[in-house]
């Protein structure tokens, strides 16, 4: 499959309650979670989904993405990527990829890519224990499932739909590493 007929959609509008900042824009071990994801996607198409008031941060970090605003982050990581579908032709590929994932890699991401070929529906890594990660790249044919879930961080019921699916074994935490609370942002700071 080429890249230009894939988009990223980059989940960026939570509310980051469990943190008390916005945690997607500030700097960690020197770089924001954000500017990680965004270097590690370079120069693929991507679609950045933030609230309003992260909207000129978001600008600056990756000026080359389109940017989608959301400012109801209590409906969920699916109204985020309903509201990117908008701006998604009906026949291309997606991928989703959350802004905290601080681990994501250009190899990861590239690894995922070459299994979403003819016939396969979603794409995503796995760790060892079967554990899902990101990205989770949908084919077009997915669309219509996508976006028809109920609000709610409910994507993995459309990873997990009755359709053909490809996965990898990652043996790193790139497709897995998220910081969700201040225990973990203290620990990825002080590692």
């Amino acid at each position: 499959m080429e890249l230009y007929s894939l988009t990223y959609v980059v989940l960026a509008a939570g509310r980051s309650a469990r943190m008390g900042f916005d945690k997607v824009i500030q700097p960690l071990a020197g770089r924001s979670p954000l500017e990680r994801v965004v270097a590690a996607l370079g120069t693929r198409n991507v679609i950045l989904v933030v609230p309003t008031r992260l909207v000129h941060r978001a600008v600056r970090i990756a000026p080359n993405a389109r940017i989608v605003v959301n400012d109801e982050p209590e409906r969920g990581m699916s109204h985020s990527l309903r509201l990117a579908l908008e701006l998604i032709g009906q026949d291309a590929h997606f991928g989703v990829v959350p802004a905290d994932l601080v681990g994501m890699t250009q190899t990861t991401l590239a690894r995922t890519e070459a299994l979403l070929h003819d016939g396969i529906d979603v794409a995503y890594p796995l760790d060892g224990n079967g554990v899902a990660g990101h990205p989770v790249l949908f084919s077009p044919g997915m669309r219509r499932v996508v976006e028809e879930l109920p609000d709610g961080d409910t994507l993995r019921m459309a990873r997990d739909s009755n359709c053909k699916r490809a996965t990898w074994i990652c043996p790193d935490t790139s497709a897995f590493l998220d910081i969700d609370d201040p225990v973990a942002w203290k620990a990825f700071a002080d590692a």
